[in-house]
């Protein structure tokens, strides 16, 4: 009698949870297609460190993270305890008088406690201490699932006390049955769904920190403007949050004092898809100030610990908000000058050339310079920023190196790229492409952090450039130099190594990226 009700039991809770993941498959499968698995490499070495090894939840809050991955590891290393278990709760095969199985328990013992100390840590944490990322009010649910996670282990440890066959023994084991199993009905529609889409996200996360494909407008794509528009990683994100605020108690808008929330745009976002809202406009979702209020630094992104991108949800929904003429007026004048001048200040090219005069710089010849100097905006223009471009300049003259500069730059099209205004940045990018084919570098320097991300990929993927350096990697090498004479020449950290170029049309503009040392998918050297 005990083993038929414990199929009806584990049928119908098995049947809930079915129905509820159902769900959330529908609306990642009825989302447009955004996943990728190329650097599979990567990928595979960013999971073994950041699920198995729980890396990013440890780095960041070390005993808080610690405990955590006490529950997680405790977690995996029950899998087979609970299948057994449940086998022979089944009636379909008794293992548990096993030589292997006892020994496998007896190794269990050290697990459950960790999980134990580490639970009601989290729990005290969570209901008592209240950090101002886990929110204002106390969840209810997290409560719950805390305990059932405590009513396991110590009903597990408990079957050391307990005779098997005994009425306290056969209690003990269907409480401990029933939290499973109605643990399992509670995941898909908790916070805890993460448990089981955490390790899929963090595969599918972009080798690079803030990568935002472009648009092709071929094919009509504007950016997000509805719900419905949300791409399948966006639709997996929004369902996986954790909701354990490192995301906004690391944004700098929200700490400075701004309504932007990281979560809070995460949590909209899966709000609305439960809702199936799927026409209802992203500027109502959100709200538009909001939108407006991120740097774009990525921040958010590289304290995810579940692998959740929120740059896709923002930079898209400003594209959508500028195809439609809704951008704020203050990048109107930006827009403005970076279609007529090229630059975001809209000031002409004659006083670059007075600085590039001034400087006795050289125009980029590659059969006389080794290197070419990208000047950028603000060494094209900024008075401030040009003194320590000429203090750059001496390093390299004194060094011997042979350098040049472009008769003629754009912006990269970065502020138009992280705005929104998709269309200025892919013609500037074409610009600076042709630009970059023609004078044909085999290395390029540059000290604005902004060009070295942007032009990285172009000058990758569509230019005969094959290493891109910042400035600040030049001089610390210059510096070893010097106190290192004679020291065999070595290549300097701190710049990125690009490489070799690949035919592509004209047309063909890199994703901009915002790839950090450990993310990049290329080692940073020069």
């Amino acid at each position: 009698m005990s083993t038929l009700a414990f199929w009806i039991l584990l049928l119908l809770f098995l049947a809930a949870f079915a129905a509820q993941v159902a769900q959330r498959v529908q609306l990642i499968a009825a989302a447009p297609d955004t996943f990728a698995l190329d650097s599979l490499g990567t990928r595979t070495g960013r999971f073994v460190v950041d699920v198995l090894l729980q890396r990013r939840t440890i780095r960041e809050r070390p005993l808080t993270g610690l405990m955590h991955a006490f529950v997680f590891w405790g977690f995996v290393a029950f899998g087979g305890y609970t299948l057994t278990e449940f086998l022979h709760g089944l009636g379909i095969v008794d293992l548990t008088h096993a030589g292997w199985f006892r020994a496998y328990r007896l190794a269990l013992t050290p697990p459950a406690t960790a999980v134990l100390v580490g639970i009601l840590y989290l729990l005290i944490r969570r209901a008592f201490v209240r950090p101002v990322g886990l929110g204002t009010t106390v969840s209810i649910e997290s409560i719950v699932i805390a305990l059932f996670i405590a009513t396991l282990m110590i009903t597990f440890l408990l079957t050391f006390r307990l005779e098997e066959g005994t009425t306290s023994g056969r209690v003990n084991w269907w409480v401990h049955a029933m939290v499973i199993l109605t643990f399992m009905a509670l995941i898909p529609a908790s916070k805890h769904l993460h448990l089981v889409l955490s390790p899929i996200t963090v595969f599918l996360k972009s080798p690079e920190l803030g990568n935002l494909p472009n648009l092709d407008f071929e094919k009509e794509q504007v950016g997000l403007e509805t719900v419905k528009d949300l791409g399948s990683k966006i639709v997996l994100d929004a369902l996986t949050c954790v909701e354990c605020g490192r995301c906004q108690v690391n944004c700098p808008a929200w700490g400075a004092g701004k309504e932007l929330n990281p979560k809070r745009i995460v949590l909209q976002t899966r709000e609305a898809l439960l809702a199936g809202e799927r026409e209802k406009k992203l500027g109502e979702v959100y709200s538009e100030k909001v939108l407006w209020q991120c740097t774009t630094c990525g921040a958010c992104e590289n304290q995810c610990p579940v692998g959740i991108e929120h740059l896709p949800i923002l930079i898209g929904s400003r594209r959508g908000l500028v195809s439609n003429g809704d951008a704020p007026e203050y990048l109107g004048a930006v827009y403005n000058h970076l279609e007529r001048r090229g630059n975001i200040w809209g000031l002409g090219y004659d006083q670059r050339q007075k600085f590039v005069d001034a400087a006795k710089l050289e125009i980029f010849d590659p059969s006389r310079h080794d290197v070419l100097v990208w000047l950028g905006c603000a060494g094209a223009f900024e008075a401030d920023f040009q003194k320590s471009l000429r203090s750059l300049f001496e390093i390299l003259r004194a060094r011997g190196v042979p350098f040049g500069v472009l008769s003629k730059e754009r912006c990269t099209g970065d502020p138009a790229k992280r705005t929104g205004n998709e269309y200025v940045y892919q013609e500037l990018a074409n610009g600076n492409i042709e630009e970059l084919r023609a004078a044909a570098p085999k290395k390029m320097l540059t000290s604005c952090p902004h060009c070295v991300k942007t032009i990285a990929s172009s000058a990758t993927r569509s230019t005969s450039c094959t290493r891109l350096c910042s400035s600040r990697s030049s001089r610390a090498k210059a510096a070893r130099r010097r106190a290192t004479p004679g020291a065999r020449r070595r290549a300097t950290p701190g710049a990125r190594r690009l490489q070799p170029s690949v035919k592509s049309s004209p047309s063909t503009i890199p994703a901009i990226s915002d790839a950090t040392p450990e993310e990049s998918t290329s080692p940073a050297r020069c």
